[in-house]
């Protein structure tokens, strides 16, 4: 955050030249995929395109996982054999999970994300403070780090709850990520109270 250098991508899927009147939203096409079962076949393809990009760099990846992909058994399979592929290592890549991911099968989830964690993948509870955030998951859950809501930065309020985010993150050891970063002031302010990375427009 201090220095400003670029030390890693999120993997994100765009529908453009789709044909129709307008090109669909990730928000409108990624629930579909998800129901058809069709969420791995849009990850694999994506990350097939974009891997060659970061091969040879020191960047890492995030990636966003669903419930039903932590739920597969394939996925993780599926995640090495790409990765190999290209001779990316594993621990380049950033899992990132929701709050409303990691509540689903907890167990489950936790028991995938920990043989993540062993094959080398670090992993990021994503959006945090959005929701009904609960600080058990930060307990239960194998992480890495934290990524804090665009959110948290609309009002002084919430920008006293950022604040105390950041210190909650380093205490328990955790990097600490601020997204929706869009002005100089705002990564100014995030990089002052303390955060490690910040992730927005005003970025890239």
């Amino acid at each position: 955050a201090k220095s400003r250098a670029i030390v890693g991508y999120e993997l994100l899927s765009r529908w453009v030249d789709s044909g129709l009147p307008r090109d669909p939203e990730p928000a409108e096409f990624v629930p579909i995929a998800e129901k058809l079962g069709l969420l791995n076949d849009l990850l694999w393809h994506t990350l097939d395109l974009a891997l060659p990009f970061l091969r040879d760099g020191p960047h890492f990846l995030a990636i966003n996982v669903s419930p039903s992909q932590l739920s597969s058994t394939v996925f993780l399979d599926g995640l090495v054999e790409l990765t190999d592929l290209h001779d990316f290592d594993l621990d380049r890549i950033e899992i990132e999970i929701t709050e409303s991911v990691a509540f689903r099968n907890l167990d489950d989830n936790i028991q995938t994300l920990d043989i993540a964690h062993r094959l080398g993948c670090r992993v990021a509870l994503d959006d945090f403070g959005s929701g009904y955030s609960s600080l058990s998951l930060l307990e239960e859950l194998p992480l890495d780090k934290i990524k804090l809501d665009r959110s948290l930065q609309t009002t002084q309020q919430k920008r006293g709850v950022l604040q105390a985010a950041i210190r909650l993150a380093d205490d328990l050891g955790f990097e600490c990520c601020v997204e929706g970063i869009e002005t100089a002031q705002a990564a100014n302010h995030a990089a002052r109270l303390g955060c490690d990375q910040l992730q927005g427009y005003w970025v890239g």
